[in-house]
């Protein structure tokens, strides 16, 4: 009898803890935080505010955010639970976390907007959604009990500009010079820092050098190059050979004169008449040297008058 009576009053107990528990959940009050949204370089506001709140004697608080976005701007209370309220914050606006704590002597149930903070996305932002989140370490309702009241978070969302930017190119700097067997670059770049770059065309003008004999002409051709100093192209050309003939004393190769026959002269016996015949290559020799075709143009007159004398002579005998 006396293990179901204990084992009554034990569940009652549990339903009575269970009871107090839910009630003081219940008196919890809400925290909320706003959504922004902003582009790179912009300032924007959020905001945290109460509701559900039946009595309100202080608070100790902190905010967290990401620094290598935003920059904490400003913190301002504002004022909500009226005159008897006083907020403490960090000394520095660069702590992160930054703290806020609001401490009054008369309970207040007021609801509505809490505070207030201003940050600047910085320009270099990447597109996403941060959090701003509001850490509730200490909350005092009205009758001076400390209960627990859930941490709020607020957001910033961070959009670049929807127009894309339009560069706006100066005149260009040649960066690399072309030469005659690569190309060049020429850079460009915009009022925000982007650059481009464009080829130059190789110029195709070669820088070469003194000839130089690779091979000595003799009977065979010979052969010279040079070299462009830029590229090192080579450019070769032909000497002409000799053909194994000596050269003459200027140095140049003369060409051999054609070997001929000399002209004969013959008398004919009944008439006493005197014929040259010309050589059998049909003419008057050929020789590489006018000095020699003289003379022997000088031996055929003298046989000519020769002959002409006979005949005469003979005619005379008559």
């Amino acid at each position: 009898m006396k293990k179901t009576v204990v084992f009554v009053l034990s569940i009652l107990l549990l339903f009575s803890m269970s009871a107090s528990f839910f009630a003081i959940a219940a008196d919890a009050p809400k925290i909320t935080g706003s959504e922004v949204k902003g582009a790179p370089g912009d300032t924007v506001t959020v905001s945290f505010s109460i509701s559900g709140n039946t009595g309100f004697l202080g608070m100790q608080s902190e905010f967290v955010y990401d620094s290598n976005v935003l920059t904490l701007k400003s913190v301002n209370y504002t004022k909500l639970f009226g005159n008897g309220f006083a907020d403490t914050k960090s000394e520095n606006i660069s702590d992160n976390p930054y703290s806020f704590n609001i401490d009054g002597m008369d309970a207040s149930d007021a609801n509505g907007q809490l505070v207030v903070l201003d940050y600047e996305i910085i320009k270099k932002a990447a597109d996403g959604t941060y959090d701003v989140t509001m850490n509730i370490s200490k909350f005092i309702n009205g009758d001076a009990e400390k209960i627990a009241v859930d941490s709020a978070v607020a957001k910033i969302t961070v959009e670049a500009p929807s127009t894309a930017h339009e560069h706006k190119w100066d005149d260009g700097k040649v960066t690399k010079e072309p030469t005659c067997g690569a190309e060049g670059e020429k850079t460009y770049e915009c009022e925000c820092g982007e650059k481009k770059i464009e080829k130059i065309p190789a110029t195709g003008e070669h820088k070469f050098g003194d000839w130089v004999v690779v091979q000595e002409a003799s009977e065979a051709d010979g052969l010279k190059e040079r070299e462009c100093s830029v590229c090192h192209t080579k450019e070769t050309e032909v000497i002409k050979g000799n053909g194994g003939l000596p050269p003459t004393e200027s140095g140049t190769t003369t060409t051999k004169p054609t070997t001929t026959t000399k002209p004969t002269t013959t008398t004919e016996k009944d008439t006493g008449k005197t014929t040259t015949k010309p050589s059998k290559s049909g003419g008057i020799p050929r020789t590489g040297d006018a000095g020699v075709s003289l003379a022997v143009a000088a031996v055929v007159a003298a046989m000519s008058v020769a002959g002409v004398t006979i005949v005469m002579k003979k005619r005379n005998d008559d």
